[in-house]
């Protein structure tokens, strides 16, 4: 099944992308049953040479155990560093602690929680925006994390008025001790700047 799942150079076999677990099975020479859903794989590592931990876009789940909770947020962690950062992580738990743990910690934009993973995140079964595009954010290299909606598309135009006048410390360069911490050099030169634009 491996070898099914993964390209001899290690990409993603784009037979198996949107198969039903029969039509998978057969292309990987397995007999299963004619009602098989989803194929499972018990799997103990995360990369490359463990294509049950790839991205797969087809019924096909790595299952992993681990000792506890803790073990297993790292363990997706991994996950996600190999082949979702930023995208989204479904967790099923009725602990609060734990699911806020994985929420803070998870390099992802979209948390799941007790819902379909691939349902909740389009916001089918949450309150996320309806979408089939979903932003990664900046650990995924994309502008957005939002759901992309037509909210996303509109070009918005902005009337912005002067509403306070700036203040600024008039203080000399010459002034400057060069012995002061680097925070103090900064705000010295950010004043110098500022002095300049309120003279204009």
């Amino acid at each position: 099944m491996e070898k099914t799942i993964q390209l001899a150079h290690g990409g993603l076999n784009p037979a198996i992308v949107g198969k039903s677990a029969k039509k998978i099975a057969e292309l990987a020479g397995i007999k299963v049953p004619n009602n098989c859903r989803v194929l499972i794989s018990e799997t103990d590592g995360v990369g490359q040479a463990h294509p049950f931990s790839r991205e797969k876009l087809a019924p096909l789940l790595g299952f992993y155990t681990v000792d506890d909770w803790e073990e297993g947020c790292e363990m997706s962690i991994d996950i996600l560093n190999y082949g979702g950062l930023g995208h989204s992580l479904g967790i099923h738990s009725k602990n609060e602690e734990v699911i806020r743990a994985f929420a803070l910690k998870k390099p992802t934009s979209r948390i799941l929680v007790n819902t379909p993973t691939a349902l909740g995140a389009t916001g089918a079964t949450t309150n996320l925006a309806p979408s089939m595009t979903l932003g990664c954010g900046s650990k995924g290299g994309n502008a957005t994390s939002d759901n992309i909606t037509p909210l996303n598309l509109f070009d918005r135009r902005r009337i912005a008025y002067g509403v306070r006048d700036l203040e600024t410390k008039q203080t000399k360069i010459t002034d400057f001790d060069l012995k002061n911490s680097g925070d103090e050099e900064l705000e010295i030169i950010i004043d110098k700047i500022l002095e300049k634009l309120t003279q204009k």
